[in-house]
């Protein structure tokens, strides 16, 4: 029910609040789901979730994290290529007005790596791993 009415909050995070351990638990935000045909008004409801989510994070430099799967979107490609592509327009727009990034996992995993309380913890970069799931 979260995906389509704001139950739990936003989900958004500073990167800096992700902790100190060379794992980082770096949640998502909001798992994208595939359109489903018989059910047009809850997939209008998750669009403008994720579309007030991203605004949110946006304006006040947090991260957001989209989670979805593109094997997911087989079915129906059009639609979910739809929605897609709203979000992408969307997010190119938080990025003109307030400078939002894109970012993969390995990307948001180095910069999180570089932060000042890390350092000051005495981990080494080189010492860290970074674990991917696709």
């Amino acid at each position: 029910m979260d995906s389509y009415w704001d139950l739990s909050s936003h989900d958004c995070y500073l990167l800096a609040d992700r902790g100190r351990e060379p794992l980082l638990n770096l949640r998502a935000s909001r798992f994208l789901r595939p359109y489903v045909p018989h059910m047009p008004v809850l997939q209008a409801l998750q669009e403008r979730r994720i579309l007030a989510d991203m605004t949110f994070a946006a304006e006040r430099d947090l991260v957001y994290h989209l989670w979805w799967h593109p094997h997911n979107f087989g079915a129906h490609l059009e639609q979910n290529m739809s929605v897609l592509r709203r979000i992408l327009d969307h997010f190119r727009i938080m990025r003109q007005r307030h400078g939002m990034k894109s970012m993969n996992m390995a990307e948001l995993t180095s910069i999180k790596s570089n932060l000042p309380e890390l350092q000051d913890h005495g981990d080494k970069q080189e010492d860290r791993l970074v674990g991917q799931t696709g």
